[in-house]
């Protein structure tokens, strides 16, 4: 963060979170898991100075990483249904308080 100025303050952050590959069931076979994968996240924020305005940019799954949320398994039928996280995400916010 920068520090108060008369314009405002800014703030910058980046995230890396790496995860190993992953089992969804406690059997630890391979169908029914996910390989290991790396997610970015990145965001800018500008307050101004007397608090009231904030504008926001932000980047989520910057790479657009591919990967499960969360996986089951029907061993009577045999299937497997799973939850996408969502793709990359980029956008803004403002707000203001009152």
């Amino acid at each position: 963060a920068t520090d108060d100025y008369s314009w405002g303050r800014l703030t910058a952050a980046v995230s890396l979170s790496h995860r190993s590959r992953t089992y969804f069931r406690e059997f630890n076979a391979k169908a029914d898991s996910q390989e290991a994968f790396t997610l970015a996240n990145a965001y800018l924020v500008w307050n101004s100075a007397d608090e009231t305005y904030q504008v926001r940019l932000y980047a989520k799954n910057i790479t657009d990483e591919a990967y499960y949320q969360s996986l089951a398994a029907d061993d009577v039928i045999g299937s497997r249904t799973g939850y996408w996280a969502p793709p990359r995400q980029v956008g803004f916010e403002v707000n203001a308080r009152f």
